[in-house]
């Protein structure tokens, strides 16, 4: 019944969202394709971002750009949850470091960080001063680096330590950057630990390449 799409709409959307994890992204896309018609005014620019997000963990950044600028005006709105907007705006923060945009990435984690720091969604903030941290090592100033990767790591601590081995990666890269080589390696090998354990291919990948660039160095 008509009264019930807005319902079905959030429920495919949500659904989308699982089949994208499990690794079928092209189902989850036509999923969300079959919201699109259900969908509340009110909710579009969630279904818009998602669709964004969808894309861009699938490395198709050029599409999810404007899909996640669509969907943050319509999300600015008053009475949009302050949450989900500074969820997309570290999305598309993502999105503008994956095609080298570290200006418009640093504007982006900027301003999800200061919304979340209002709303004290405190492993939001978290998230946004790790990605601030990265465009800081990006632009070469270590030290502003490290501080923010340290800042981020105390509350992934507490509140999401699953995320730490990530941040160890990047933080080995700062420490590499410095001429750190065996403390980059400490870093290193407590991440590679970590994504054996949870089987993160491309992350253990990723760690093992920079390990590598340690033991040279």
């Amino acid at each position: 019944p008509d009264a019930h799409w807005a319902l079905a709409a959030r429920l495919l959307m949500s659904l989308a969202h699982f089949e994208a994890e499990q690794g079928r992204t092209e189902y989850g896309l036509a999923l969300l394709d079959q919201a699109e018609g259900l969908t509340a005014v009110a909710d579009r620019g969630i279904l818009i971002s998602q669709r964004g997000l969808l894309l861009m963990r699938t490395w198709r950044d050029s599409a999810a750009l404007p899909l996640f600028d669509e969907a943050v005006p319509l999300l600015s709105a008053a009475d949009a949850d302050a949450g989900v907007l500074a969820q997309v705006l570290l999305n598309r923060g993502l999105s503008h470091l994956n095609v080298g945009d570290v200006r418009r990435a640093r504007a982006d984690f900027g301003w999800c960080q200061r919304i979340a720091v209002r709303e004290a969604i405190d492993l939001m903030a978290a998230k946004a001063a790790h990605n601030l941290g990265y465009c800081d090592l990006l632009g070469g100033d270590i030290p502003a680096a490290l501080q923010l990767f340290n800042a981020a790591a105390e509350i992934y601590r507490r509140s999401a330590p699953g995320n730490l081995p990530v941040l160890a990666v990047d933080k080995a890269r700062a420490l590499l950057a410095a001429g750190l080589a065996q403390d980059a390696a400490s870093e290193l090998d407590s991440a590679i630990a970590s994504f054996r354990r949870q089987r993160l291919d491309q992350d253990l990948a990723e760690a093992e390449l920079a390990r590598s660039q340690a033991a040279m160095a």
